[in-house]
């Protein structure tokens, strides 16, 4: 999961008009047979390990979750997507006569010339006017990044702090940025999952997930979240004689190094998009803190941006570099009010409290120019340095929140397929 998140306040409850219909009288999940589910499944999903974007553990996890849809008596299609990737081998910092290491560059690594050439500027803390023309910005505070981006520089680097008094001196020289790596074409898989009642009507709802993980088992991210898909999937299809519209279950591949599969997947589903409901995803839901859905409220303009058509079937982020193009985050867009609302009401009626979010960083963003109402779970607290390292394992995962997303999530599903509703 990328984290780029905001907090508001707790959602207020407010009166809605939404009610059941009779033959969607879904009844609430049994606690006992849910968690054991997801449980399971969260324990499989560790077990295999690192689950790295187009790897052959990622391809394991892809296997493991069509075989477990296709138990449920779901519609399965596994569907495949093919990614530029890029690894950096070294990358050496010239100023003047001195060398650095960075830890983090943001640059075009799909550009054909890997030496870069700028004034070195060190932007702790970022300078109020910022302009990045001609200029390499030099930081050791990685949440700058975004502001740095978007003020179009030659690169951002990002140092250690052991450096960071000695290359301050250095601000104002020219500086040279000589970048060694490898490209590489990958192979990644998307799996999608269809319940479709027999007396099917109305708009599709969509639920998603992310199966890859990096730098760690990903326990919390994201097995937590995949095995609260597949245990809904279960619930959900047990009960498909009180569902009136078609649910689908997504599976991503590739959400760390880009949102490739969710980009992947509107590409290939556009034309279908207009017949959803709601996109609902899930993403890290695993901690032990307050549940948050990304609910952001109107900027005014709710236009996101569109990723450049060379970089849509690109890698976008490795281990230790960011693609330097300011639109891979669509961030404008605004929860419709019938959302808020069905949120507000399925709050008050589970008795889970949840906290409204913006922005957060996950494959729900790919949706963002579709039209489709979308929004994604993530359970706090943020800033959790376990997540994207080795120690991201399921002693770490609080289960009690997985069942309590998993009610929360059914809540909703059952307020937006009901014929009452108007999305």
């Amino acid at each position: 999961m990328r984290k780029i998140l905001f907090i508001l306040p707790l959602i207020a409850v407010l009166a809605v008009s939404y009610v059941y219909a009779d033959h969607a009288d879904l009844q609430d999940i049994s606690q006992p047979n849910f968690t054991d589910c997801a449980e399971m499944h969260l324990k499989s999903l560790t077990f295999l390990g690192i689950r790295d974007a187009g790897s052959e553990r990622e391809n394991k996890a892809i296997d493991y979750i069509s075989r477990q849809f296709k138990q449920i008596g779901l519609q399965v299609s596994v569907e495949p997507f093919e990614f530029e990737s890029y690894e950096i081998k070294q990358a050496i910092l010239h100023i003047g006569k001195h060398q650095f290491t960075p830890s983090l560059l943001v640059f075009n690594p799909y550009a054909s010339s890997k030496e870069l050439i700028g004034q070195a500027v060190w932007a702790t803390p970022i300078p109020e006017k910022v302009n990045g023309a001609g200029k390499i910005f030099l930081s050791d505070t990685r949440n700058n990044f975004i502001r740095l981006m978007l003020a179009n520089p030659v690169a951002v680097a990002f140092v250690d702090t052991k450096d960071s008094e000695a290359i301050r001196e250095l601000s104002g020289q020219q500086a040279r940025l000589e970048i060694t790596g490898e490209s590489s074409h990958l192979h990644s898989s998307n799996v999608v999952a269809s319940l479709i009642p027999e007396h099917s009507q109305g708009k599709e709802i969509l639920l998603s997930a992310h199966l890859d993980s990096v730098g760690g088992p990903g326990a919390n991210d994201n097995a937590s979240g995949v095995a609260v898909l597949l245990a809904l999937a279960q619930y959900l299809s047990d009960n498909r004689s009180y569902i009136p519209c078609p649910i689908r279950f997504i599976a991503f591949g590739s959400e760390e190094v880009g949102m490739l599969g969710s980009r992947a997947y509107v590409e290939h589903h556009s034309g279908e998009l207009s017949n959803c409901r709601l996109l609902c995803n899930l993403d890290t839901v695993g901690r032990g803190g307050d549940i948050m859905m990304d609910l952001p409220k109107s900027s005014g303009n709710t236009a996101a941006m569109e990723l450049p058509a060379q970089f849509r079937h690109k890698q976008l982020g490795g281990k230790n570099w960011l693609l330097l193009e300011p639109s891979v985050m669509p961030i404008n867009y605004a929860a419709p009010e019938w959302l808020l609302d069905v949120v507000s009401t399925c709050s008050k009626e589970t008795g889970i409290s949840v906290r409204a979010a913006s922005y957060s960083g996950s494959d729900h963003m790919s949706f963002a120019n579709s039209g489709l109402p979308i929004t994604s779970v993530v359970v706090g607290p943020l800033g959790d340095s376990k997540i994207h390292t080795p120690e991201d394992t399921i002693d770490k995962v609080n289960i009690e929140n997985l069942t309590k997303v998993g009610r929360l999530v059914a809540a909703i599903v059952k307020h937006v397929m009901s014929p009452t509703a108007n999305p």
